[in-house]
């Protein structure tokens, strides 16, 4: 791991609107658009507030949504689809219980599209409380809302709308000890697959508990990481380009008496949810032997390194963990079905000394499989040394053999293809992955 340098920029623009913002995102043309709560002097209640400002920051369009005439809302989250649309949730009011509520802009004039409302409670009365705490969208333009919602005790959710603010299907998450779990972070692939973080009470203390839905709702697999005797705190969440999850937050593992959390746990999920690494980034590096770090932020880069942003005692401090791969790295898959990605799996290749010719370059990776009915596709490395392979369902231990080769060809006695280096990939069940499983309260479909 290493610090980000210092680095300086321009203000290019700023703005001041009369708003306690909460969430920002960018859309396709570099629009931002930021949401919060604002006093809506209509309703005389706050509202959520959404702006749009251009890459000049002019504001585009303003839009005030009132969920209810009477009751205070607050806007949590905002997210963008491809065409510039504009998808919010947080904190409904109807004057006496709140519920998660979701709006969707049209992008060019912040026009209401729609509007869905989550409200889930297993009492006979009806009595409901919740609020959206993220939004996501996949590159269909479906939305995704993670909530948190009190049913005799808190308990949080997965929502997804269609495009046109259909509800799609709906999964409720709950530990079945009686006790609180909130979601705090949501995270969607390329491939429309969802990753939630949140934090889970055994009773005694809060613990990570990370999950993955696939695009249909199907929960994939659940994950519960614990420290070693106080309360853990997940803080965000993130996916890499192959559908990796990652997480960071403040754990136990470093948290000492005074109360103060010491530095950045951050963990990777392989696709069939085991516990790939978890890494602590502490006091004491790079100059900050006086700092408690408290994470609050991670984004994965499309190489798959992992950068983590939060608070310390004399600044921010941000942390990039480097994705490396060497080849004969060996693989273990908790999963027999789907395509694999793994960036950078050859570290270094270099073509042969020119013998018979005086530029070479590496053109190719030739593999060779012992099992290959194991593979629908089989695998492959590009010239930007990315191994790929689709499995086909089957389990067991297949093993791959590579040789580079360059260009140079073989007259004069020149070698063309490199020494063989083998690597294994074993493919387990997914319900092989380390953690703990739990199965969701709740089904798919409408709700």
């Amino acid at each position: 791991a290493r610090a980000a340098p210092r680095a300086t920029s321009a203000v290019a623009w700023s703005a001041s609107p009369a708003l306690s913002a909460s969430a920002i995102a960018v859309d396709a043309s570099d629009n931002a658009i930021v949401v919060g709560q604002a006093y809506d002097s209509n309703t005389r209640y706050n509202s959520y507030a959404t702006l749009k400002y251009d890459r000049t920051g002019s504001n585009v369009w303003t839009t005030l949504t009132a969920f209810d005439a009477i009751g205070a809302d607050t806007a949590k989250s905002v997210s963008t689809d491809a065409q510039g649309n504009v998808f919010v949730t947080g904190e409904g009011s109807d004057g006496d219980y709140t519920s998660a509520v979701t709006y969707k802009y049209a992008g060019t004039n912040g026009l209401p599209l729609w509007t869905n409302q989550f409200k889930y409670t297993s009492s006979p009365q009806g009595f409901a409380t919740g609020y959206g705490v993220a939004t996501k969208t996949d590159p269909s333009g479906n939305v995704f809302v993670a909530a948190n919602y009190n049913d005799g005790g808190m308990k949080f959710a997965l929502v997804k709308y269609s495009t046109d603010g259909t509800p799609l299907w709906t999964n409720l998450f709950d530990r079945g000890l009686g006790q609180d779990q909130s979601v705090i972070g949501l995270a969607v692939d390329g491939t429309g697959n969802a990753a939630l973080v949140g934090k889970s009470s055994n009773g005694t203390n809060t613990n990570f508990v990370t999950l993955k839905v696939l695009a249909d709702g199907t929960s994939a697999w659940t994950n519960y990481i614990a420290g070693r005797s106080a309360d853990d705190r997940p803080t965000a969440v993130a996916m890499s380009p192959c559908g990796e999850v990652f997480v960071t937050g403040d754990s136990a593992l470093n948290f000492d008496a005074t109360g103060l959390y010491k530095g950045y746990v951050t963990l990777k999920f392989s696709l069939g949810g085991a516990l790939v690494w978890s890494n602590l980034f502490a006091e004491g590096g790079f100059g900050l032997s006086t700092a408690s770090l408290a994470s609050r932020a991670l984004a994965v880069d499309t190489n798959g390194s992992v950068y983590v942003t939060g608070a310390a005692t004399n600044g921010i401090v941000t942390v990039k963990y480097e994705a490396t791969a060497a080849i004969g790295a060996d693989q273990t898959v908790y999963s027999t079905n789907g395509s694999i990605t793994i960036s950078n799996f050859v570290a270094s290749a270099s073509p042969e000394p020119h013998a018979e010719s005086t530029t070479q370059r590496i053109t190719n990776y030739v593999l060779t499989v012992d099992q290959p009915g194991f593979f629908s596709v089989l695998p492959s490395i590009d010239t930007n040394r990315t191994l790929t392979y689709t499995l086909s369902g089957f389990i067991g231990v297949v093993t791959v053999t590579v040789q580079a080769q360059d260009d140079g060809g073989t007259l004069l006695g020149g070698v063309n293809l490199s020494a063989p280096h083998t690597f294994t990939i074993t493919v387990n069940a997914p319900s092989g992955a380390t953690g703990t499983n739990y199965v969701w309260d709740g089904t798919t479909g409408d709700w």
